[in-house]
């Protein structure tokens, strides 16, 4: 095993940001079932398609029934774990939301209206047909 790396993401001035520990912040939203490791097809070393381990955010029956998820790339990261920190799944689901530009079920839109977490920007999603 080797260590764990921080990595500190600038500002978008050059100014440093925060440090994020990439390998713990995997580690802990796959254990509170917020991401999954899949499976998907990615470039190459030597450019050509390759298979590979893709994150996703677990998403069961939040936009549609049955079984979905979105893939986050390691940019995504940080935010996903602050709106998780902050929002706890529902952090996840809004994470998705602007990702897809696309308003979860009708079912998931009244739980978070009533639990108080919906946010202005929610208002101008479409909704997923």
């Amino acid at each position: 095993m080797r260590e764990t790396v921080d990595v500190v993401l600038w500002g978008r001035y050059g100014e440093p940001g925060a440090v994020y520990n990439f390998e713990a912040m995997v580690v802990d939203l796959i254990q509170a079932e917020i991401l999954d490791v899949g499976y998907g097809t990615c470039c190459g070393e030597d450019g050509h398609a390759a298979h590979c381990a893709v994150l996703c955010i677990r998403l069961n029956d939040v936009f549609a029934p049955a079984s979905d998820s979105e893939t986050v790339t390691v940019e995504d990261l940080p935010h996903l774990w602050e709106m998780v920190k902050s929002f706890g799944a529902v952090g996840a689901v809004k994470v998705a939301m602007q990702k897809r530009h696309t308003l979860p079920s009708p079912s998931w839109q009244d739980s978070v209206l009533s639990a108080g977490l919906w946010e202005p920007w929610m208002s101008d999603l479409r909704a997923e047909r």
